[in-house]
Formats: C-alpha cells, structure tokens, sequence
C-alpha cells in the first residue's frame, strides 16, 4: 500500500518595527520583517502628518524571506504632534493592514555657551563662544540671535556660526550691576539656552582649602578623621595656622524640649600646619551623641587656614552623613522575570559599613525621659520577578553587563535560548533577529542564522560594536519568530562610556615652566577641524567653580538619551490589544472551586518591544492571552530596597611680572591635515596653574572635547602682594610682600618697595638690608600706604638674591643661576569716599482682604503703604487698586466680587471729592472694564489739573512744593507721582477700539514725562512705580508701535575730537546702547537723525559728604564694643543700629538700612541672617562692602538691631563708614549716620 504525507504550509509572518517617536529634519528607521511567504507582496508605510499623508516605504517584495530597514526623513512641523503611521501588506491572496498613533516631534540643535571664565571684575571683558549641534554632534551652521527678553545690556541678531560656533565678546562699564548675568541664545526652533556668569568685586585666593571627611558613620562609630590640608594654586603646601569646626547642627530650634541648647554642639581645635599643609586629629564622637533624635543626621566640618606671614585666611567646608542603618542587601541588575530553564542574572551585594555588626539592642529608658534615640537598623531587601511567559515554554535571554562598556569597542553578546522541539517543529536551525536602540532611534538591525541542536544552547557570535552612534545606552533587542507565530524576545540596556568620534588631544610641552617663558602647546583632532581652546587660572576656578564642558554635559543636550514605553512628556500612544479575550471554564476539585486569573506583572513580547520604546504591527502573536473579565497588567515589577544606597569615600637674570590676566588663551585655530595645530605661546607671569582644554567640530567627524590639561608657572624664587580690591583714598592700608624660596639651598635676599609720588609708604617693621631664606623658606614685609592719588595706582616690589658674602647662620649661601632679582608690579583700585544715591530695591506686596461690605466696598484690614496710593488711605483707593489686579487676571466684569466692586467704584466716582491719585485708578479701572462712559469724564477732570510743560504732561500730589529749576539736573519725581501718571496713561491707551489720535497725542506727551524720571538702571524710585510705569511705557509701545519704521541715529559730540554714534531701529529698539564720556567736565552735543521716537540719557556719579539737619528718620550708630578695649576689636566688633521715624505720618513705609562696611571689613553673614527673627525685619541682603536691611515699617518707637563684622583685611587710618535709612517708596525721607571701628585711632 502508498502512504502519502503532506507537509502543511507554514504561516506567512510579517512584523513591522518603528520608535514611537519620530524626528523631523533628521533620518529615521523603520525596519519589516516577512517570512514564509509564497507570493509577492507589496509593502507600504503611510504616516497621516500635519493634514497630510506621507509615503514612508513603497516596496515590492518577492523574497520568501526578507528582514531590512528602511531610512525617511518627515519635514519640520510647526509644533510637536500625534499622528497616525499605517502599514499595508497586500498580495494576490493575503492582506495584512494595522494603524497605529506615533509622536512627530521637531528635532533640536543641541546648543551650548561657553564663557572664558564664570566670574568677572567691573570693567573686564566677557569672552564667550556659541556651539550649534545636531544629535549626531556634528556641526549645525543654523542662525543665533542673542536676546535675554529682560535689561538687554548688548544684543546680537542673526547671529552665523562657521563650523557650528562663533566667538563673542563685549566689555562691562566700570559701574556694573553686580550680582548674576546670563547670556541668552536664542535657536532657529524658537527655544533658547542660557549661561549664566557672575559679576562682583574680587581677589583671587592664593590657595584652596580641602576638608577630608568620610563620607558616613554610623551611629555607632566613636571616631571621625578629619584632616584639613591648604595648598597653593602652584600645588605646594601653604603654612599657617589651622582651625576646624566639627559641628552637629540642632535641626528643631522651634522646640524647647531640650531646655536651652545651642544651634550645634561642636568640638573645635587649632593647630599648626605640619609640613604637607595639614592638620589632621580624630574626634571623639561621643559629643554628638550621634544616637540621639533632634539634631540633624549630619556632621559638617569647617576648616580655616590663616596664612603665615600674611594674615590671609580661607575656609574650606566638608560633611559626613549619620546613618542608622548598619547593614542592608542590595540587588542590583536583578531580572525583572524569571524564565524556566534559562540562568537567572543578577547581582546580590552588601552594603555594610566597617565595624562590629550587632544582633541585639538592649535599651533601657528612664521614667518621663524627653529623649528620643535613633536605633540601628539592619536592612534586608525583596526583589519580585514573576515569570516570563510563553505557551511552547520557548525562551531566550540575553546576558547582561554591569560594567560600563568602553567606546570604540566591540563586545561579544550572550544569549541564551531554550526551544522546545514541537515548537521549531524539527527545524535545525533559527534565525535571531537583533535590533539596537540609541538616542531614541533605530541605530542597527540585522539577523543572525544560528543552528538549534537539540533546542537549548548559547548564541555566542553576536557582536555589538561600541561607538558614538550607540553611545551613552545601546539597547538590545534579540527575537525569535516560531512557526506557531509566537515571538520570543528579549532586550538589555548596554552602558558605554560618554565618547564622540572626533578624538581630541591638548598637550603642554613643557607642562611646567617659568613666567614670561615660551612653551609649546599641540592640539591633536581630526584633519580640518576646528578647534576652540581655553586655558584660566586655577585661582578663577577656586573662586567660583563653574559646570565644566564634559562629554557629560554635551550628552545632556540630547532631547532623548533612553526611549522606553509609550509615554513621552505626558503624551500616551498605547493601544489597546485587539486580540480577542479567552474565556476560561473555573475548574471544581475536591470542593473547591479554582477561577482562571492573569498573573500579575506577566512578561510577554509585547512588553519588552513596549519597554524599546518600539510600536509593533505584526500578524504574530505577541501578547500573552487576555482573559476577558480580567484587568491586564503590562507594569514591570520593580525590585523593593527599603533602605538608602550608600557608599563610602580625593630665566633671566631678573623677571618682572606685571601680566596677571585671568584668562590665558582664548583662540580657534584650524587643524592642519596632518591632525595637529601647533601653537608658541607666552606663560604668563602669575605663578599658579594654568587649566585648559578644547573642542573642536568637524563636518566629517563632528564634535570633540580634550580632557583638561594643566601647566604650572613656577619659579623657585619669588616674590607675591597681598593687597585688597580697593581703598578708600585718605586711608592707610597694610601692603604685604612674601618672598618665597624653593630653592635646595640658602640664599640671602633684600626686599624693596619702589617709591611713588601716588602713595606714601611706611615701612610697619624696621627694614634690614638683607634676609635669610633657606629650603622652603618665606619672609613677609609690611608697608603701611597712603594712596594719594585717585584710579588704579601701581605697587612695585623688588626681592633680589644676594651674594653670598654674609652666611646664613651655619649654612652655606649660594646664589640661584636664573632669576637672581624678581620684580612684581601690581595695581589697587582706590576710590573716593561718601555715599552714592541709592537705587530701588524689590519688594513683594501681600493683599488680604475679607469680606464685600453692603456698599460693595472693600472692608480694609490691611493698611497700604501710604506712597503706594499717593498719600491717600481710604476704601476708594485700595478697592480701585485690587479691582484693577482682578480685572488683570483677567477676571470677567461679570464676576460677582468685580461686579460688587465696580458698582462701589461706580458710586465713588458719582459723589466726586476723590484724591487725584484715587481718579488715577478709577479711570484705569474704568478703562479695564470697558465702561467708556465712565473713564472719559475722569480723564476730562483729570486733564484739568495736569502739569503741562515743556511739552510733557504729568500729575502730582496736591499741595506740592515747587523744585528748583537747575539749569543741568532736573530732580527725579517721588514714586507716587510717577505711578499716578502711569495709571492715567494706562487709562488712556485702554480701551475696546484703538486710542484716537487725540488719546495718542496726550499719550505721548505723558509718555514723554515718565521716561524722563527713569534712573540710569532703567527703574524709577521704587518696586511698586517701576511696575506701573514700565507696564505704560510698554502699553505705549504697542500702541504707536510700526513693523515698518524708520530707523534713527544719534550722535553724541564732544568740543573736541570724540564722536559716537548709535543705531536704532525696530530690531534693537529695547537694547540699552551706552557710550563712556571721556572728559568730565566737559560740553557735549546730541543730534538725532532718521525716523522715530529714541530716549536718550545721560548720568553722571558723584560722591557728596552726609549733610546735617532736619530728617524724617532718627538714626544712631555705634560700635560694640565702642572703644578699643581689647586685642579682639581689632579684628570683629558688633554694629548696632537704633532708628526711629519722626516724619508727618504715623508710621513709614517699608524702609531700607544699608550699613557701607568699612574698608577692609566684612560682615559675618550668619549674624545679619540673625536679624529675620526680628519683627520689623523681614529680609536682609549681604555684599562684600554693603548690609541692607528691609524693614516693614518704622514707627516712633525706637527700634534697635545689631550684627557683627569682621575684619579681612588690615586698613590702617580708617575713615569712617556711612549707615542710610530712607523711605522705600519716598527716597528724598532718609537719615545719614556714620560709624568708626573701635580701634580706628589705634596704631598697627
């Protein structure tokens, strides 16, 4: 007999792979997958975008079996948006169709400033350089415009990058704002990136301050190391004296439980340092009582270095965690599922730290005890990995790597399989599709064809190159399809060391040399790059560390580094499973009946592709059953770790140095073909080290980044001065001078300071021809100087080694052969004394009120400033005021309270009587609300009593005292009036149709009147009339505001030869453009050519001496102690403040006490901070050279306040320093006191 046997045809399969979110402007990927199939078919990819349907692949296959992946790219949109990608697989007899929701995102240049440095001195230049990118890092030559949107020092638009950067720089005056400063980039897409930088007065430190400290203790640890080194920027040990802190900060100060202890317990000890620079001691913890609640769970640690020879000191700072917990289990990698038959990875560690590890506690605890106690903990940790799942019981995992994986190279990947034979279906060999995910994209895909034996083995020739392209996480996906339809997947993350193709290298040849000396500087990049190179002072860095340039910092750019799930800034693309749901019989056994249930946190396919961030259209079977009636969870389990992680823890003859810059090298240089840019340069003569590094961009490579690379400037004989930022002229001062030998023998050496007709020098000490300097031997002389003259006054100072004819007690004398005399020249600032005119300060304004009375009014529990409503406190007012801010919200005129308070407002305007300052707000209001019949009879009255003059309009208090009319200087007008002014300018350019011309007319006429009382910070007297009249002067704007104007010059002349011009036009329009006069006094003309509206201002500074008379303000001041009565005044002292107000209100309003420091003292912060406790002080502000304190108000009664300072650096014949109070809101109220430092007629 014939037996026939027939073999089935398997499934035809197809499988469709693409991120669910997509980038415009840049290639994408998405990648198919047929097999088993018979016919050919064709394949397309539509994504329905932006109203539009888009042809993503349009492929006619004929393969049997076909795994590729295919490159498009989708145009920029004008905002991010969903959108619908349908895949279609049609042939003569089958039809496979799925749409699905994807993302479309724009992609982003990746954009990056860098400053020279991140601090700088008034009137010093700022360098910086702008870097465009796109994700690959290459080079993105895109258009910048510069735009900070606030007080716009300088501008730049459209700006043009060559070679993806370009440099800038613009000078700051010598009368800066200090404080934060921010260069603003604003990109091609519309969004901008900003780098901030610094601006204050300052001296480099010298040496750096490093606190040593582990990391943690236990609460059973009875010893803390500490050691506390100070080292010089040159990198050699600085003697001294060394003074630690150990502090454990009280962290309930609110409670009184504990009777009264201080804010920390501390142990301090001061010791010399030895010969490395250091102190080092361990302390006994038992102080800290480190078991006991109520303090904070941490020790810090402060360190202060007083220089020998020079008084100077630093402070490093450093703390140790406190922890009760003494042990834990820590599971790290661990498998979220479990997967029969395949090896589970994972890692089990501990977290234990040193020291005997206990099993009991015993506690004792005393009747009615107020203490509480930290116990110790010993932590365990649960990890929960439910299974994988698969119906032939069919595996496969890939190995994982915990370590971080080096760039550039290739690992070989692990995977391990198990296939169950009537799964293959007597197959012996599969094939393992892989697919590797980087920066949110498809970065490779390929197959590997591996032979199945008996169904279980190891996949071992996957190899995984490591780049870039992959680069900061690649990650993997392997998966196998069964001819069942089943897919079997697994994926791992993969973490590789931040890297970029373009291998950049800096190299110091030599890396040490003397001042003033050439040396030789490579740059090593690929062939035609440009290269961008910075080397600063150490110093710099030390004085305000700054987020250095890293691959870190640049990979922190990318706007997608990881891809997982479907979730992207809020926006979910999860579809539901359309598989129908399987019903399942309960099964009944020995009584009990068992229902069908869904194991929660089941992995399946479709969860781990969800996870890749990867939607799937497929005809396979990637998703586990779903019983119906059964709530589906596709959540990883997540491991349980209820304890914190924890670790545990560093020439010629002579020189003259008188080139000190911050900054060294600030260049771009282009890379020659043979890879490299040599560059000679000059050291300069700061001896310190010199940190550098560069970056360079290539349109073959792209970006690359050096490390940072150091050169010393050394010498071993020299000479430095310790001098402050500035003086007071008329004060004497301590000029230091420390001469330095590091030197393998003893030389003898004379020390000089040149003389100056700008200065008078004294020496403090009896001066001798010549010193004695052995090995790692100083000397430091003193001057007491009297700077005569005004500016930047130059200090020369000479050491100079000796022949040996005298010997140096038994030690032989030699003579070094270079750099036998060494000549430092350094400048001083030195100003005049007196106050300068303040300028406003912020303050924020709570409104509260209660309740609507029946008159619709506002009950007033709240008294306002009497400035803020010019003098008036009446219901009208504040209630005009507050419905101005709720129909600014806006808030609809509808709205029961805006209703109440218009009618009030409404009945108030009828009646008549009101103050010019409350019609001001009621015509505003009016406006606000569109009541057109309202507003015009309040502006009509109102204009019956402008101010009308010089073509300007404005209005002030009634009853006001006329000004002096001065022919150079017009006094600025109190906040009240300026404020009142702009609230009618406010109310004439509100309103439902545009302004009249009539309205516009007045309106620039007012307008006009408000720009003259701007103060040369662009602000007016105050917070409150800054806002108002900015808000005018801006409603001004867009109301006369024309794309299409003209453009304006001005030129400012002088008698003689200097000539200056400005450009304006509707681009630059809110720049603030300024030009330094260069003879004062002197005659100077404007003339304005071209179309438009410019404001032009000049100021001029000047210090005045304090005058005496009549002040609203009783102000005292005095020192604590107030004479010079111990050797402790010379160095801190108290300074306490009595102020009381005695003006024509009540009370005052919010006033300012700014206390000037006296010249070489600063305040101790800690003690000002103090002052918030006290109730009339809600906020203080500390500077180098100034305290301001912010009181709420002042009354008759006396109020009294004091904080300390301390001196940083010796002033000899101190001139007195000045304290003002004044009125917030009214600056011409203010008192003027002055104050001595106990020991100012001491001598040195």
């Amino acid at each position: 007999p014939l037996s026939l046997t027939c073999a089935l045809p398997l499934p035809r399969q197809y499988m469709v792979l693409v991120p669910f979110l997509i980038h415009t402007k840049v290639p994408e990927k998405i990648c198919i997958q047929l097999t088993h199939l018979n016919e050919s078919v064709t394949l397309s990819a539509t994504l329905e975008y932006a109203g539009e349907n888009r042809s993503l692949i349009a492929d006619v296959v004929s393969e049997k079996d076909t795994f590729k992946c295919f490159s498009f790219t989708v145009p920029m949109s004008s905002s991010q948006k969903a959108a619908f990608l349908t895949v279609l697989v049609k042939g003569p007899t089958l039809t496979f169709r799925s749409r699905k929701s994807v993302l479309v995102k724009n992609s982003e240049s990746l954009v990056f400033v860098q400053t020279d440095k991140p601090i700088y001195k008034p009137g010093q230049t700022v360098l910086f350089r702008i870097v465009s990118l796109d994700e690959d890092f290459h080079p993105l030559n895109e258009k910048v415009g510069l735009d900070p949107q606030r007080n716009r020092v300088y501008q730049w638009r459209e700006v043009e990058l060559s070679g993806g950067l370009t440099q800038l720089s613009f000078p700051l005056t010598s009368e800066p704002i200090q404080g934060p400063y921010k260069v603003v980039v604003q990109k091609e897409s519309g969004t901008s990136v900003e780098h901030a930088f610094a601006v204050e007065e300052y001296v480099l430190p010298k040496y750096e301050v490093l606190v040593m400290v582990p990391k943690t203790i236990t609460i059973q640890d009875e010893e803390l190391k500490v050691a506390v080194c100070g080292l010089y920027t040159y990198g050699t040990p600085v003697p001294g004296l060394v003074n630690v802190h150990v502090c454990r900060k009280f962290s309930s100060s609110s409670s009184n439980c504990y009777g009264r202890e201080a804010d920390a317990v501390c142990e301090e000890f001061t010791r010399q340092a030895d010969i490395r620079g250091c102190v080092s001691n361990v302390v006994q913890t038992k102080i800290f009582q480190l078991k006991r609640k109520g303090y904070e769970m941490e020790i810090e640690v402060q360190g202060k270095i007083t220089e020998e020879g020079t008084g100077v000191e630093l402070t490093g700072t450093g703390s140790t965690e406190i922890t009760g917990t003494m042990s834990k289990i820590i599971f790290e990698q661990v498998d979220s599922h479990y997967r029969p038959g395949i090896p589970f990875f994972g890692q089990v560690g501990t977290s234990e730290t040193p020291g005997n590890y206990m099993t009991r506690v015993h506690l004792r605890f005393e009747d009615r005890t107020l203490f509480e106690w930290v116990t110790p903990v010993y932590d365990r940790a649960v990890h929960r990995a439910p299974q994988f799942y698969s119906p032939s019981k069919s595996f496969l995992r890939i190995e994982p790597m915990s370590q971080t994986l080096r760039c550039g190279s290739t690992v070989m990947v692990q995977v391990h399989y198990i296939l169950k034979p009537e799964a293959i279906e007597g197959q012996k060999q599969t094939v393992f599709y892989y697919l590797v995910m980087a920066k949110g994209g498809i970065a490779r895909a390929g197959t590997e064809v591996h032979p199945v034996g008996d169904g279980e083995g190891e996949l071992s020739c996957l190899r995984l190159p490591l780049g870039p392209d992959v680069a900061p996480l690649a990650r993997l996906l392997v998966y196998i399809t069964l001819p069942s339809g089943e897919v079997i997947a697994s994926s791992e993350d993969f973490k590789i060391e931040n890297c970029f193709a373009n291998k950049v290298d800096l190299q110091f040849s030599p890396d040490e040399g003397l001042p003033a000396s050439n040396t030789h500087l490579r740059v090593g990049a690929s062939p035609g790059s440009l290269c961008a190179i910075r080397a600063v002072d150490k110093s710099v860095l030390l004085m305000k560390p700054e987020a250095e340039l890293s691959p870190s910092s640049v990979y922190d750019l990318l706007p997608v580094k990881d891809l997982r799930d479907y979730i992207y800034q809020g926006h979910h693309f999860e579809e539901e499973d359309d598989n129908p749901c399987v019903t399942l019989d309960n099964i009944i056994l020995n009584g009990f009946t068992y229902r069908p249930f869904s194991p929660d946190g089941e992995g399946d396919a479709y969860s781990v592709l969800k996870e890749m961030g990867l939607k799937v259209f497929t005809s396979t079977k990637v998703h586990k059953p779903r019983l119906c009636g059964v709530s589906w969870d596709h959540d990883r389990a997540m491991s349980h770790d209820n304890a914190m992680v924890e670790d545990l823890s560093h020439s010629p003859m002579e020189t003259i140095r008188k080139y000190f810059p911050e900054t060294w090298i600030w260049d771009l240089v282009t890379v020659k073909s043979v890879g490299s840019a040599d560059l000679d340069v000059t050291i300069p003569d700061t001896i310190t080290e010199w940190k550098a590094n560069a970056f360079c961009t290539s349109s073959d490579t792209g970006f690359g980044l050096s490390p940072t690379v150091s050169l010393r400037a050394f010498q071993p004989f020299f000479v430095e001065l310790t001098l402050p930022y500035s003086v007071v002229r008329g004060e004497a001062f301590t000029l230091k001078a420390t001469v330095f030998s590091y030197l393998t023998s003893c030389i003898r050496v004379s020390i000089s300071l040149a003389p100056s007709t700008n200065f008078r020098a004294t020496p403090v000490e009896k001066e001798e021809e010549s010193y004695c300097l052995c090995v790692n031997g100083r000397k430091t002389l003193s001057w007491a100087v009297t700077p005569k003259s005004l500016g930047h006054v130059n200090f020369s100072v000479s050491a100079e080694a000796l022949k040996p004819e005298l010997p140096c007690g038994n030690e032989i004398v030699e003579t070094p052969d270079r750099g036998r005399k060494d000549t430092v020249i350094k400048q001083l600032l030195v100003e005049v004394g007196g106050p300068l005119s303040p300028c406003g300060r912020e303050k924020d304004v709570e409104w509260h009120w209660e309740e609507w009375e029946g008159s619709g009014g506002l009950g007033v529990n709240y008294s306002l400033c009497g400035s803020l409503q010019g003098g008036v406190d009446d219901e009208v007012t504040l209630s005009a005021y507050i419905t101005i801010a709720l129909l600014e919200i806006p808030l609809p005129i509808t709205h029961s309270v805006v209703r109440n308070a218009l009618f009030c407002l409404e009945t108030a305007a009828e009646q008549g009587g009101n103050h010019v300052y409350t019609r001001a707000l009621l015509a505003y209001a009016f406006a606000l609300a569109g009541k057109e019949e309202k507003r015009r009879p309040l502006l009509d009255s109102l204009d019956k009593e402008a101010v009308k003059e010089d073509g300007s309009i404005h209005w002030q208090r009634p009853g006001k005292q006329q000004e002096a009319d001065l022919p150079f200087y017009r006094p600025r007008a109190p906040s009240a009036e300026v404020e009142m002014t702009s609230y009618v300018l406010l109310a004439y350019l509100t309103s439902r149709l545009a302004p009249s011309q009539e309205d516009l007319s007045i309106a620039a006429q007012i307008a006009k009147w408000i720009s003259k009382q701007q103060n040369p910070n662009g602000g007016f007297s105050s917070t409150q009339d800054t806002v108002v009249a900015l808000q005018a002067l801006s409603q001004y704007g867009v109301s006369t505001y024309a794309k299409s104007g003209g453009a304006s010059t001005v030129t400012v002349r002088s008698t003689g030869d200097f000539k200056s011009e400005f450009q304006v036009d509707h681009m630059n329009r809110l720049l603030l453009q300024r030009v330094a006069l260069p003879e004062v006094p002197g005659e100077y003309s404007t003339g304005v050519t071209g179309e438009g509206c410019v404001y032009v201002q000049t100021s001029l500074r000047y210090n005045v001496l304090p005058k005496l008379g009549e002040a609203p303000f009783v102000l005292q001041v005095h020192t604590v102690p107030e004479i010079c009565d111990s050797s402790k005044a010379h160095r801190t002292f108290g300074i306490a403040i009595n102020v009381s107000y005695t003006g024509k209100r009540p009370v005052s309003n919010m006033a300012i006490v700014d206390v000037k420091m006296l010249s070489g003292f600063i305040p101790v912060k800690t003690s000002v901070r103090e002052l918030e406790g006290h109730h009339q002080i809600h906020r203080t502000e500390v500077s180098t050279n100034h305290v301001l304190l912010y009181m709420e108000q002042v009354s008759n009664m006396t109020q009294i306040f004091s904080f300390t300072v301390e001196q940083d650096f010796f002033v000899q014949s101190l001139k007195p320093a000045l304290v003002k109070v004044y009125d917030y809101y009214e600056t011409d109220e203010f008192a003027i006191a002055e104050y001595h430092a106990p020991c100012s007629k001491g001598s040195i």
